[in-house]
């Protein structure tokens, strides 16, 4: 006896199979066929090598002077910088004493030395006294020439010491040339700023990356819908302020220096005109259209120093033109058709020199009538 369940069984199958290939039938037909048509244009690179004055006075663009509007973005950014001071004092006694001049004249006749003056700078072992007093030459005695020396008169040491002590007969030269002695220097070193520590920190605070300042104040002005022209970074000279000066007592020495940084941004529409500008002097504007008006890799030089308010820039691009396609007139004429009709409508269009046409899923033979289903790109071809 047949089994009733089995054949029910069998039946639910062949019913889910069918609805499962109805369903397949109404995807693969309806909703799964695509196309992408690729089209190859005739193009031509205009280059781009243009001045462009950058203005924050500028209300509007010139096309005419190539005088843009621009906005600036500041920044004050604040260093310090602490270096050990290098410098040495000594805060001792100076050597104090006396010294006595000799002097001789082997001409005849013989005439007395001038006088040395309270003030004048004698020297002993490479050291420098000050006398206090006027020494004055006195005749001593006549031989094969004619002797002189003066009284006896005090001399200071020019710095604190003890290597400024000297003993009783040391010779000393400079003003005069005479004998004496020196003592009482005595030795306190302490440290104490020098230009050149200020001068070092001055220079540690220059070498300061200035790389996230710059980063900064792009990012302030793409905050404003603006492209930042970063060859115009301007840095300021520093104020600076240190916490000693020279010759003052201190272990260290900080300095601060306060930098004002600043760029200038413009309107990515009004480099487009500025450019637009340029590339339809060199085509014909009814045959063929900007496709890529080259601001994605342009390049910007600085021409002559910028300041806060103003800057002349060079603007480098490679600029590409071609004929303009109406994207739905192109699928107006593809639905419905095969690649190689479409190929040959399409080329008819001035300016196409190669027609791509691809469909998805594999099984797909012509392309959709629903305009949605249909790509379509330009100079994208392989």
């Amino acid at each position: 006896v047949p089994s009733f369940d089995s054949f029910k069984k069998k039946m639910a199958l062949g019913i889910v199979a069918g609805v499962a290939l109805i369903a397949f039938l109404v995807w693969a037909i309806m909703f799964a066929p695509s196309a992408t048509i690729k089209l190859a244009t005739e193009t031509s690179t205009v280059k781009i090598n243009e001045s462009i004055s950058l203005s924050t006075e500028a209300k509007e663009l010139d096309l005419q002077q190539n005088i843009v509007p621009a906005t600036a973005q500041a920044q004050k950014k604040a260093y310090t910088q602490q270096v050990s001071a290098t410098g040495q004092q000594n805060n001792g006694e100076r050597a104090t004493g006396t010294v006595s001049f000799t002097a001789s004249d082997c001409t005849l006749p013989a005439n007395a030395p001038d006088s040395i003056a309270a003030g004048s700078s004698v020297t002993s072992n490479g050291k420098t006294y000050i006398t206090q007093e006027k020494a004055t030459y006195s005749l001593t005695g006549v031989s094969t020439c004619v002797n002189y020396k003066t009284n006896t008169v005090a001399i200071t040491a020019l710095k604190a010491g003890a290597e400024y002590n000297v003993a009783a007969g040391s010779t000393f030269g400079g003003a005069g040339t005479g004998t004496g002695a020196a003592a009482g220097g005595t030795d306190d070193i302490v440290k104490v700023v020098t230009q050149s520590d200020i001068d070092s920190a001055k220079a540690k605070i220059a070498s300061q990356d200035s790389t996230a300042v710059k980063q900064a104040l792009a990012e302030g002005l793409r905050a404003q819908n603006l492209r930042p022209m970063e060859t115009t970074f301007l840095a300021s000279e520093p104020e600076v302020t240190s916490s000693a000066k020279p010759g003052d007592k201190a272990d260290a020495v900080t300095v601060t220096a306060n930098v004002n940084y600043n760029m200038l941004g413009t309107k990515e529409e009004d480099l487009r005109t500025v450019v637009a500008s340029i590339v339809n002097k060199e085509i014909d504007p009814d045959k063929q259209k900007i496709l890529d008006n080259g601001l994605a890799k342009a390049t910007f030089s600085q021409e002559s120093p910028a300041t806060t308010t103003s800057a002349v820039i060079n603007m480098r691009a490679v600029a590409i033109a071609g004929p303009e396609i109406d994207v739905n007139e192109v699928k107006q004429i593809a639905k419905g058709k095969k690649a190689g009709e479409i190929e040959q409508e399409l080329k008819k269009i001035p300016g196409v020199t190669e027609v791509q046409v691809e469909y998805s899923p594999f099984w797909v033979s012509s392309v959709p009538n629903d305009e949605s289903k249909i790509t379509v790109s330009i100079n994208e071809t392989k």
